[in-house]
């Protein structure tokens, strides 16, 4: 190392100011770790809620375009959800709830510590509907008309310490979610989109 010509010392870093650097390098990861580790939990159930809003809304398109009713399958013990029609299976000889899988939609399961908080429908206890299984499971359900209407729903997600509620609304059939400090009930909710 070269020294100084004024003062005669040598140039470099001490072991006390590395030292220090160190400890105020680790202490700004540790609280930039939990920031992040907060702001990707809020991202995963930021997706499982626009996830949910997108199947209901596909349920609702689909029983308009299909004219049949079609549901939207909220199984809360398993922590998933699909979209689900009535198809003909010719090898049992007669009709039977499926999920729809294509390019639009697909089953979900709901990841990490995303779960769901209250389901209120106005109607519950359907069959499930299970790719590949003959069960019937206590599921709740949002039933979508051919005329666009549907049951009315409110259903949280959770991850522990925030929620976010996905508002079905009875007379529209529209899915939204629901702002962070709204209210949502079923039976005292009527969307009319903004008359």
């Amino acid at each position: 190392m070269r020294t100084s010509r004024l003062t005669g010392r040598r140039g470099g870093f001490t072991l006390v100011e590395a030292l220090a650097v160190v400890v105020l390098a680790s202490s700004l990861l540790a609280v930039g770790g939990k920031v992040y580790v907060a702001g990707l939990r809020g991202r995963r159930l930021d997706k499982a809620a626009a996830e949910l809003v997108y199947a209901a809304r596909y349920a609702r398109m689909l029983a308009m375009e299909r004219q049949t009713s079609c549901e939207l399958v909220v199984d809360k013990e398993a922590g998933r959800f699909c979209v689900s029609v009535s198809a003909y299976d010719e090898g049992e000889g007669r009709w039977q709830r499926q999920a729809v899988v294509n390019q639009f939609v697909r089953p979900v399961e709901l990841t990490g510590e995303v779960g769901f908080g209250a389901v209120e429908v106005e109607r519950r206890r359907q069959r499930a509907c299970r790719q590949g299984s003959q069960r019937a499971e206590d599921v709740d359900t949002v039933v979508f008309t051919p005329a666009g209407m549907a049951d009315g729903a409110v259903i949280e997600l959770t991850d522990g310490q925030a929620v976010r509620r996905v508002v079905i609304s009875r007379v529209t059939g529209r899915a939204r979610l629901a702002e962070r400090d709204e209210e949502a009930l079923v039976k005292e909710s009527v969307d009319l989109d903004g008359m």
